[in-house]
């Protein structure tokens, strides 16, 4: 048996991501090639190891081109948000509603509503940023996770989705008229005007 091997049959076992792990011995990081024999003393019965979980690869997992991978990655880090920064997990996550498949993206936007605390400004920042992407559905994944992070009343949630009420694709004008109201205080004047020139 391999380390990578052992490593599959952890990730069964814990759901701990192959990706995520790094098994050492005497403080030596195990590759995932070696052979689990050549890691014992001969004769040797038990074989002591430790764990390493880490988050260091996780923007790598989550650009696989694999959607199942990538929502494979996205739920270990919100299970891992428990114990890890919620800015690292975050910061991380975010960069998952610039996925081209629809799923991860949504499985992005599902993450971070239960890892930030709602109206976090790192949080509200991270996603806010996406809404500068070339790529129209980055944008609407954003309005809409905004609507997830953003407590009403957010005065900077409101203002950049009221912006995209202007948006050239028909999708994201849409998701930012769902979106408003949920952010947006009844009778905020702003708001109002903006939607009134949309009708």
């Amino acid at each position: 048996m391999t380390i990578g091997s052992l490593k599959q049959q952890l990730e069964e076992r814990w759901a701990i991501p192959v990706a995520f792990q790094s098994l050492t011995l005497e403080a030596q990081v195990l590759n995932n090639n070696e052979q689990l024999g050549n890691c014992s003393a001969p004769n040797a019965t038990n074989i002591f190891m430790h764990m390493v979980v880490s988050l260091d690869r996780a923007p790598e997992e989550l650009r696989n081109p694999d959607p199942q991978m990538c929502l494979k990655a996205l739920t270990f880090i919100t299970h891992a948000a428990q114990t890890i920064d919620a800015e690292i997990t975050t910061a991380v996550t975010a960069r998952a509603l610039e996925d081209s498949d629809r799923d991860v993206r949504k499985g992005a936007r599902e993450a971070l509503a239960r890892i930030a605390e709602r109206d976090n400004a790192q949080a509200i920042a991270a996603v806010t940023a996406r809404l500068e992407d070339h790529n129209w559905t980055v944008r609407e994944a954003a309005v809409q996770a905004l609507a997830q992070i953003a407590e009403r009343g957010n005065a900077q949630a409101a203002v950049v989705i009221t912006a995209c009420l202007k948006h050239p694709v028909l999708f994201v004008r849409v998701a930012a008229l769902k979106t408003l109201p949920q952010i947006a205080e009844r009778g905020d004047v702003q708001a109002v005007a903006a939607v009134t020139a949309r009708l």
